[in-house]
């Protein structure tokens, strides 16, 4: 039975999230330099999944505040995160151009 088309769901460790935000400042958006130097274990398309929810996140955020005038809280806000998470997610902000 062939397996590519599967689903499975990962969980993002810390270091992982970390990656991808080093692998845009190193590389911009040339995935396959993102999957081959930092995280080889992780299909390339998983990878941009990843960075793009992430985008659309943010997206989203904007688009409330734009339509009621009022932020909403910050992801570290909205869940029980570690200060690692905290860290890797407000610089992730800053790279994405929020304000976190």
């Amino acid at each position: 039975m062939d397996n590519t088309n599967q689903i499975t769901y990962h969980k993002w460790t810390d270091e992982e999230l970390a990656k991808v935000q080093r692998g845009i400042t190193e590389y911009g958006h040339r995935w396959r330099l993102i999957q081959q130097n930092l995280l080889p274990h992780m299909p390339i398309q998983t990878i941009k999944n990843k960075f793009y929810s992430i985008e659309y996140k943010r997206d989203q955020g904007k688009e409330v505040q734009r339509k009621t005038g009022k932020m909403t809280p910050p992801l570290s806000a909205q869940e029980n995160l570690s200060s690692d998470q905290e860290q890797i997610i407000k610089k992730l902000g800053e790279l994405l151009g929020l304000q976190i």
